[in-house]
Order: structure tokens, then sequence, then C-alpha cells
């Protein structure tokens, strides 16, 4: 999924548009989400929280 979304998402075309990556940078991140996903011991956490404060 990052694989793609590095590719095709308001996120790349944000990255380029604003000069923070070209078009190749964002062909290599992808190539190496690719390459993570593949590996026997890669893996991903994602860490995800939330306060909730009341007054």
């Amino acid at each position: 999924m990052l694989a793609d979304r590095v590719l095709d998402s308001a996120m790349a075309r944000q990255a380029v548009d604003s000069g923070l990556a070209t078009r190749e940078d964002l062909s290599r991140m992808s190539a190496a989400w690719r390459r993570w996903a593949e590996a026997e011991d890669g893996w991903l956490s994602i860490l995800h929280g939330e306060i909730l404060a009341r007054v």
C-alpha cells in the first residue's frame, strides 16, 4: 500500500509540487518499500494514540 501511495497520492503530488522530492525520488522510495515488504525479516509498527481531555 505505501509503495503505491508514495507514487500516486495527494502526498506524492505535494512533495513534488513543493520541491521536496522528484518523481525519481518517489520511484526510489516506492522500490525501497517493495524490497522491505519482500524481506523475510521486514516488519512495520505504526503507533496510534488518542488523548481525551475534559474540563
